[in-house]
Protein backbone atom coordinates (compact mmCIF):
# COMPACT_ATOMS: atom_id res chain seq x y z
CA UNK A 1 0.00 0.00 0.00
CA UNK A 2 1.35 3.45 -0.89
CA UNK A 3 2.55 5.80 1.78
CA UNK A 4 0.08 8.33 3.05
CA UNK A 5 0.92 11.98 2.77
CA UNK A 6 2.44 13.22 6.01
CA UNK A 7 0.89 16.71 5.95
CA UNK A 8 -2.61 15.98 7.18
CA UNK A 9 -4.70 19.13 6.88
CA UNK A 10 -7.99 17.23 6.51
CA UNK A 11 -9.43 19.71 4.03
CA UNK A 12 -12.59 17.67 3.48
CA UNK A 13 -13.23 17.50 7.21
CA UNK A 14 -12.89 21.30 7.39
CA UNK A 15 -15.49 21.48 4.65
CA UNK A 16 -17.74 19.17 6.65
CA UNK A 17 -17.40 21.51 9.63
CA UNK A 18 -19.01 24.28 7.62
CA UNK A 19 -21.90 22.10 6.45
CA UNK A 20 -22.44 20.83 10.00
CA UNK A 21 -22.61 24.44 11.12
CA UNK A 22 -25.10 25.12 8.32
CA UNK A 23 -27.37 22.41 9.72
CA UNK A 24 -27.25 23.98 13.18
CA UNK A 25 -27.68 27.45 11.68
CA UNK A 26 -30.88 26.53 9.83
CA UNK A 27 -32.24 25.02 13.02
CA UNK A 28 -31.96 28.35 14.81
CA UNK A 29 -33.50 30.52 12.09
CA UNK A 30 -37.03 31.85 12.62
CA UNK A 31 -39.61 29.40 11.25
CA UNK A 32 -41.26 31.69 8.72
CA UNK A 33 -41.98 29.09 6.05
CA UNK A 34 -44.56 26.32 5.99
CA UNK A 35 -42.02 23.92 4.46
CA UNK A 36 -41.83 20.34 5.75
CA UNK A 37 -38.18 19.79 4.79
CA UNK A 38 -37.01 23.03 6.40
CA UNK A 39 -38.96 22.22 9.58
CA UNK A 40 -37.44 18.76 9.54
CA UNK A 41 -33.93 20.20 9.30
CA UNK A 42 -34.73 22.58 12.13
CA UNK A 43 -36.00 19.77 14.36
CA UNK A 44 -32.97 17.58 13.62
CA UNK A 45 -30.27 20.27 13.75
CA UNK A 46 -28.89 18.60 16.87
CA UNK A 47 -27.39 15.99 14.51
CA UNK A 48 -25.14 18.81 13.27
CA UNK A 49 -23.89 19.25 16.83
CA UNK A 50 -23.26 15.50 17.04
CA UNK A 51 -21.17 15.75 13.85
CA UNK A 52 -19.03 18.36 15.61
CA UNK A 53 -18.60 15.95 18.52
CA UNK A 54 -17.50 13.11 16.23
CA UNK A 55 -15.05 15.42 14.45
CA UNK A 56 -13.64 16.73 17.73
CA UNK A 57 -13.05 13.25 19.11
CA UNK A 58 -11.52 12.08 15.83
CA UNK A 59 -9.03 14.94 15.67
CA UNK A 60 -7.91 14.90 19.31
CA UNK A 61 -7.53 11.10 19.24
CA UNK A 62 -5.62 11.22 15.96
CA UNK A 63 -3.26 13.88 17.32
CA UNK A 64 -2.80 12.03 20.62
CA UNK A 65 -1.93 8.80 18.80
CA UNK A 66 0.46 10.72 16.53
CA UNK A 67 2.11 12.24 19.60
CA UNK A 68 2.71 8.80 21.09
CA UNK A 69 4.19 7.55 17.82
CA UNK A 70 6.49 10.56 17.71
CA UNK A 71 7.56 10.92 21.34
CA UNK A 72 6.44 7.70 23.00
CA UNK A 73 4.37 9.71 25.46
CA UNK A 74 1.12 11.67 25.70
CA UNK A 75 1.43 14.96 27.58
CA UNK A 76 -1.83 15.74 29.35
CA UNK A 77 -0.57 19.22 30.29
CA UNK A 78 0.27 20.14 26.70
CA UNK A 79 -3.06 18.72 25.54
CA UNK A 80 -5.05 20.89 27.94
CA UNK A 81 -2.93 23.95 27.16
CA UNK A 82 -3.63 23.61 23.43
CA UNK A 83 -7.34 23.04 23.93
CA UNK A 84 -7.65 25.89 26.44
CA UNK A 85 -5.91 28.37 24.15
CA UNK A 86 -8.18 27.37 21.28
CA UNK A 87 -11.53 27.36 23.07
CA UNK A 88 -11.48 29.55 26.16
CA UNK A 89 -10.60 33.05 24.83
CA UNK A 90 -13.62 33.18 22.51
CA UNK A 91 -15.75 31.34 25.07
CA UNK A 92 -15.21 34.14 27.60
CA UNK A 93 -15.73 36.85 24.97
CA UNK A 94 -19.16 35.47 24.09
CA UNK A 95 -20.02 35.02 27.78
CA UNK A 96 -19.08 38.67 28.43
CA UNK A 97 -21.26 39.82 25.52
CA UNK A 98 -24.23 37.89 26.89
CA UNK A 99 -23.84 38.68 30.58
CA UNK A 100 -22.46 42.22 30.53
CA UNK A 101 -22.22 44.13 27.26
CA UNK A 102 -25.68 43.72 25.72
CA UNK A 103 -27.63 44.02 28.99
CA UNK A 104 -25.52 46.99 30.12
CA UNK A 105 -26.09 49.01 26.95
CA UNK A 106 -29.76 48.07 26.92
CA UNK A 107 -29.79 46.04 23.72
CA UNK A 108 -32.80 43.75 23.78
CA UNK A 109 -32.60 41.04 21.17
CA UNK A 110 -34.46 37.84 20.60
CA UNK A 111 -37.15 36.01 22.53
CA UNK A 112 -34.98 35.48 25.62
CA UNK A 113 -34.27 39.15 26.35
CA UNK A 114 -33.49 39.40 30.06
CA UNK A 115 -34.30 42.58 31.95
CA UNK A 116 -35.15 43.91 35.41
CA UNK A 117 -35.27 41.41 38.24
CA UNK A 118 -35.02 38.55 35.77
CA UNK A 119 -31.57 39.82 34.80
CA UNK A 120 -30.28 39.47 38.37
CA UNK A 121 -31.59 35.91 38.45
CA UNK A 122 -29.85 35.33 35.14
CA UNK A 123 -26.57 36.51 36.68
CA UNK A 124 -26.72 33.56 39.07
CA UNK A 125 -25.64 31.40 36.14
CA UNK A 126 -22.23 33.12 35.93
CA UNK A 127 -20.44 30.70 38.33
CA UNK A 128 -21.64 27.78 36.23
CA UNK A 129 -20.18 29.35 33.09
CA UNK A 130 -16.89 30.19 34.78
CA UNK A 131 -16.51 26.57 35.91
CA UNK A 132 -17.71 25.08 32.58
CA UNK A 133 -20.75 23.32 33.99
CA UNK A 134 -23.44 25.63 32.59
CA UNK A 135 -25.05 22.66 30.85
CA UNK A 136 -25.82 21.20 34.28
CA UNK A 137 -27.31 24.47 35.51
CA UNK A 138 -29.92 24.60 32.76
CA UNK A 139 -31.22 21.09 33.44
CA UNK A 140 -30.87 20.86 37.22
CA UNK A 141 -31.56 24.41 38.44
CA UNK A 142 -33.80 25.78 35.68
CA UNK A 143 -31.36 28.63 34.96
CA UNK A 144 -31.71 30.01 31.45
CA UNK A 145 -28.57 29.18 29.45
CA UNK A 146 -30.01 30.92 26.38
CA UNK A 147 -29.21 34.28 27.90
CA UNK A 148 -29.76 37.59 26.23
CA UNK A 149 -31.33 36.72 22.91
CA UNK A 150 -29.64 33.34 22.97
CA UNK A 151 -26.22 35.03 22.73
CA UNK A 152 -24.60 32.53 25.08
CA UNK A 153 -26.84 29.63 24.08
CA UNK A 154 -24.20 27.85 21.95
CA UNK A 155 -21.78 27.73 24.89
CA UNK A 156 -23.54 24.68 26.37
CA UNK A 157 -21.96 22.44 23.72
CA UNK A 158 -18.54 24.03 24.31
CA UNK A 159 -18.79 23.03 27.96
CA UNK A 160 -19.66 19.50 26.83
CA UNK A 161 -16.48 19.49 24.71
CA UNK A 162 -14.40 20.70 27.66
CA UNK A 163 -15.87 17.95 29.84
CA UNK A 164 -15.05 15.45 27.09
CA UNK A 165 -11.44 16.61 27.01
CA UNK A 166 -11.15 15.95 30.75
CA UNK A 167 -12.63 12.46 30.35
CA UNK A 168 -10.55 11.81 27.24
CA UNK A 169 -7.20 12.68 28.83
CA UNK A 170 -7.78 10.25 31.69
CA UNK A 171 -9.24 7.49 29.50
CA UNK A 172 -6.55 7.78 26.85
CA UNK A 173 -3.69 7.53 29.35
CA UNK A 174 -5.27 4.51 31.05
CA UNK A 175 -6.08 2.84 27.74
CA UNK A 176 -2.55 3.26 26.37
CA UNK A 177 -1.15 1.78 29.58
CA UNK A 178 -3.52 -1.17 29.20
CA UNK A 179 -2.63 -1.65 25.53
CA UNK A 180 1.06 -2.02 26.40
CA UNK A 181 0.20 -5.09 28.47
CA UNK A 182 -2.02 -6.77 25.89
CA UNK A 183 -0.85 -8.80 22.93
CA UNK A 184 -3.41 -7.94 20.27
CA UNK A 185 -2.22 -10.74 18.01
CA UNK A 186 -3.29 -13.25 20.63
CA UNK A 187 -6.25 -11.27 21.99
CA UNK A 188 -7.97 -10.06 18.84
CA UNK A 189 -11.24 -10.03 20.77
CA UNK A 190 -10.15 -7.22 23.10
CA UNK A 191 -11.29 -4.22 20.96
CA UNK A 192 -14.70 -5.81 20.38
CA UNK A 193 -15.16 -6.41 24.11
CA UNK A 194 -14.30 -2.76 24.80
CA UNK A 195 -16.82 -1.56 22.20
CA UNK A 196 -19.61 -3.81 23.50
CA UNK A 197 -18.98 -2.86 27.12
CA UNK A 198 -18.88 0.84 26.24
CA UNK A 199 -22.25 0.89 24.50
CA UNK A 200 -23.79 -1.24 27.24
CA UNK A 201 -22.55 1.22 29.88
CA UNK A 202 -23.55 4.22 27.73
CA UNK A 203 -27.10 2.90 27.37
CA UNK A 204 -27.44 2.40 31.13
CA UNK A 205 -26.15 5.94 31.75
CA UNK A 206 -28.65 7.54 29.36
CA UNK A 207 -31.63 5.54 30.60
CA UNK A 208 -30.78 6.27 34.24
CA UNK A 209 -30.17 9.99 33.61
CA UNK A 210 -33.44 10.31 31.70
CA UNK A 211 -35.45 8.59 34.42
CA UNK A 212 -33.94 10.74 37.17
CA UNK A 213 -33.48 14.16 35.52
CA UNK A 214 -35.45 14.09 32.24
CA UNK A 215 -34.59 14.44 28.53
CA UNK A 216 -33.11 17.97 28.70
CA UNK A 217 -30.43 16.80 31.13
CA UNK A 218 -29.37 14.05 28.73
CA UNK A 219 -29.50 16.41 25.74
CA UNK A 220 -27.21 19.14 27.11
CA UNK A 221 -24.69 16.96 28.92
CA UNK A 222 -21.77 14.73 28.05
CA UNK A 223 -24.02 11.69 28.48
CA UNK A 224 -25.99 12.65 25.36
CA UNK A 225 -22.86 13.02 23.22
CA UNK A 226 -20.74 10.23 24.66
CA UNK A 227 -21.56 7.83 21.81
CA UNK A 228 -20.50 10.44 19.23
CA UNK A 229 -17.21 11.08 21.00
CA UNK A 230 -16.49 7.35 21.27
CA UNK A 231 -17.26 6.74 17.59
CA UNK A 232 -15.03 9.67 16.63
CA UNK A 233 -12.16 8.10 18.59
CA UNK A 234 -12.81 4.77 16.85
CA UNK A 235 -12.61 6.50 13.46
CA UNK A 236 -9.20 7.90 14.41
CA UNK A 237 -7.99 4.42 15.32
CA UNK A 238 -9.37 3.11 12.03
CA UNK A 239 -7.73 5.87 10.02
CA UNK A 240 -4.31 5.28 11.57
CA UNK A 241 -4.29 1.53 10.92
CA UNK A 242 -3.14 0.09 7.60
CA UNK A 243 -6.19 -2.14 7.20
CA UNK A 244 -8.43 0.73 8.26
CA UNK A 245 -7.10 2.98 5.51
CA UNK A 246 -7.57 0.20 2.99
CA UNK A 247 -11.19 -0.04 4.10
CA UNK A 248 -11.58 3.75 3.82
CA UNK A 249 -10.21 3.61 0.29
CA UNK A 250 -12.74 0.95 -0.60
CA UNK A 251 -15.52 3.02 0.99
CA UNK A 252 -14.34 6.12 -0.89
CA UNK A 253 -15.06 4.34 -4.14
CA UNK A 254 -18.57 3.47 -2.95
CA UNK A 255 -19.85 6.75 -1.52
CA UNK A 256 -23.41 6.36 -2.92
CA UNK A 257 -23.78 3.13 -0.93
CA UNK A 258 -22.88 4.93 2.30
CA UNK A 259 -25.35 7.69 1.51
CA UNK A 260 -28.07 5.13 0.86
CA UNK A 261 -27.32 3.42 4.21
CA UNK A 262 -27.55 6.75 6.03
CA UNK A 263 -30.82 7.75 4.33
CA UNK A 264 -32.45 4.36 4.89
CA UNK A 265 -31.30 4.18 8.50
CA UNK A 266 -32.60 7.63 9.31
CA UNK A 267 -35.85 6.99 7.46
CA UNK A 268 -36.51 3.77 9.37
CA UNK A 269 -35.66 5.44 12.66
CA UNK A 270 -37.92 8.41 12.02
CA UNK A 271 -40.75 6.18 10.79
CA UNK A 272 -40.68 3.85 13.77
CA UNK A 273 -40.12 6.28 16.61
CA UNK A 274 -41.40 9.67 15.40
CA UNK A 275 -38.83 11.52 17.48
CA UNK A 276 -37.99 14.68 15.50
CA UNK A 277 -35.89 16.05 18.35
CA UNK A 278 -33.83 14.48 21.11
CA UNK A 279 -35.88 16.09 23.88
CA UNK A 280 -39.06 14.56 22.44
CA UNK A 281 -38.19 11.19 23.95
CA UNK A 282 -40.83 9.96 26.40
CA UNK A 283 -38.97 7.07 28.04
CA UNK A 284 -35.41 6.33 29.06
CA UNK A 285 -35.15 3.62 26.40
CA UNK A 286 -36.26 6.04 23.69
CA UNK A 287 -33.76 8.61 24.96
CA UNK A 288 -30.91 6.09 24.79
CA UNK A 289 -32.02 5.03 21.32
CA UNK A 290 -32.38 8.52 19.88
CA UNK A 291 -28.90 9.58 20.97
CA UNK A 292 -27.26 6.33 19.87
CA UNK A 293 -28.92 6.49 16.45
CA UNK A 294 -28.04 10.16 16.00
CA UNK A 295 -24.45 9.34 16.94
CA UNK A 296 -24.44 6.51 14.39
CA UNK A 297 -25.81 8.84 11.70
CA UNK A 298 -23.19 11.46 12.54
CA UNK A 299 -20.47 8.81 12.44
CA UNK A 300 -21.61 7.62 9.00
CA UNK A 301 -21.45 11.21 7.74
CA UNK A 302 -17.93 11.74 9.09
CA UNK A 303 -16.82 8.28 7.91
CA UNK A 304 -18.05 9.05 4.39
CA UNK A 305 -16.16 12.34 4.28
CA UNK A 306 -13.08 10.69 5.78
CA UNK A 307 -13.16 8.03 3.06
CA UNK A 308 -13.31 10.82 0.46
CA UNK A 309 -10.40 12.52 2.26
CA UNK A 310 -8.39 9.29 2.15
CA UNK A 311 -8.92 8.87 -1.57
CA UNK A 312 -7.89 12.50 -2.14
CA UNK A 313 -4.71 12.03 -0.09
CA UNK A 314 -3.69 9.12 -2.28
CA UNK A 315 -4.27 11.32 -5.35
CA UNK A 316 -5.98 8.48 -7.14
CA UNK A 317 -6.37 9.17 -10.85
CA UNK A 318 -9.58 7.25 -11.25
CA UNK A 319 -12.05 8.30 -8.60
CA UNK A 320 -15.72 7.49 -8.77
CA UNK A 321 -17.69 10.40 -10.19
CA UNK A 322 -19.62 10.88 -6.96
CA UNK A 323 -16.46 10.79 -4.85
CA UNK A 324 -14.71 13.31 -7.07
CA UNK A 325 -17.74 15.61 -7.13
CA UNK A 326 -18.13 15.57 -3.33
CA UNK A 327 -14.39 16.02 -2.87
CA UNK A 328 -14.46 19.14 -5.04
CA UNK A 329 -17.31 20.57 -2.95
CA UNK A 330 -15.82 19.73 0.45
CA UNK A 331 -12.32 20.85 -0.52
CA UNK A 332 -13.45 24.03 -2.21
CA UNK A 333 -11.23 26.86 -1.01
CA UNK A 334 -14.13 29.00 0.20
CA UNK A 335 -15.81 26.08 1.99
CA UNK A 336 -12.63 24.97 3.76
CA UNK A 337 -11.88 28.56 4.74
CA UNK A 338 -15.30 28.81 6.35
CA UNK A 339 -14.67 25.45 8.01
CA UNK A 340 -11.49 26.81 9.57
CA UNK A 341 -13.50 29.56 11.30
CA UNK A 342 -16.40 27.25 12.21
CA UNK A 343 -15.83 27.85 15.93
CA UNK A 344 -16.54 31.54 15.47
CA UNK A 345 -19.45 30.77 13.15
CA UNK A 346 -20.98 28.53 15.78
CA UNK A 347 -20.66 30.78 18.84
CA UNK A 348 -21.66 34.01 17.03
CA UNK A 349 -24.51 32.79 14.83
CA UNK A 350 -27.31 33.13 17.38
CA UNK A 351 -26.28 36.71 18.12
CA UNK A 352 -26.45 37.59 14.43
CA UNK A 353 -29.70 35.69 13.83
CA UNK A 354 -31.59 37.21 16.74
CA UNK A 355 -30.28 40.73 16.17
CA UNK A 356 -30.92 40.84 12.43
CA UNK A 357 -34.17 38.86 12.59
CA UNK A 358 -35.69 41.34 15.01
CA UNK A 359 -34.19 44.60 13.78
CA UNK A 360 -33.90 44.22 10.00
CA UNK A 361 -35.20 40.99 8.56
CA UNK A 362 -38.77 41.44 9.77
CA UNK A 363 -39.18 43.96 6.96
CA UNK A 364 -38.33 41.39 4.28
CA UNK A 365 -41.07 39.90 2.09
CA UNK A 366 -42.68 36.61 3.07
CA UNK A 367 -42.16 33.38 1.18
CA UNK A 368 -39.12 31.56 -0.12
CA UNK A 369 -37.44 34.69 -1.48
CA UNK A 370 -37.60 36.46 1.88
CA UNK A 371 -36.43 33.33 3.68
CA UNK A 372 -33.49 32.87 1.28
CA UNK A 373 -32.57 36.53 1.68
CA UNK A 374 -32.76 36.19 5.47
CA UNK A 375 -30.45 33.15 5.37
CA UNK A 376 -27.99 34.90 3.06
CA UNK A 377 -27.77 38.09 5.12
CA UNK A 378 -27.43 36.24 8.41
CA UNK A 379 -24.81 33.77 7.22
CA UNK A 380 -22.75 36.47 5.48
CA UNK A 381 -22.80 38.63 8.60
CA UNK A 382 -21.88 35.64 10.77
CA UNK A 383 -19.05 34.65 8.42
CA UNK A 384 -17.68 38.20 8.39
CA UNK A 385 -17.72 38.40 12.19
CA UNK A 386 -16.15 34.94 12.53
CA UNK A 387 -13.39 35.80 10.06
CA UNK A 388 -12.56 39.05 11.84
CA UNK A 389 -12.53 37.22 15.16
CA UNK A 390 -10.23 34.54 13.77
CA UNK A 391 -7.78 36.95 12.13
CA UNK A 392 -7.55 39.55 14.88
CA UNK A 393 -8.18 37.52 18.04
CA UNK A 394 -8.23 33.73 17.84
CA UNK A 395 -5.14 33.39 15.64
CA UNK A 396 -2.98 34.97 18.36
CA UNK A 397 -3.89 32.18 20.77
CA UNK A 398 -3.52 29.52 18.08
CA UNK A 399 0.07 30.70 17.55
CA UNK A 400 0.64 30.52 21.31
CA UNK A 401 -0.73 26.98 21.42
CA UNK A 402 1.99 25.87 18.97
CA UNK A 403 4.46 26.13 21.86
CA UNK A 404 2.76 23.16 23.49
CA UNK A 405 3.04 20.81 20.52
CA UNK A 406 5.23 17.79 21.08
Amino acid sequence: MDKMKTNHQFAALNGLRFFAFGWVFIGHLPQTLNSSWIRHMQFTNWVGVQVFFVLSAFLVTYLAMSEIDKTGNFSVGNFFARRALRLLPLYFVVAAIGFVIFPFIGVGIGPLYVQGEEYFRFLSAIPFYLTFVSNFSSALFDIDWGGVGGVIGPLWSITVEIQFYAAFSISFVLFTMLCKKIDFHRNVWFPFVVIILFFWFSGILKVSAFNIYGPLFVYVNLIGGIDSFFLGALLAWLYRSEKGRSFLLFAGRNVPLQGLIAICGYGIYNKLYHLPHATAATTGNESALVFSLSAALSCIIVFTVLSIETCAQFSLNKLAITTKYLSNILCNKCVTKLGEVSYGLYVFHTTIIYFLANQILKHLPNGYFGYALMCTICIMATAALAQVSYNLFESRFIIMSARFKS
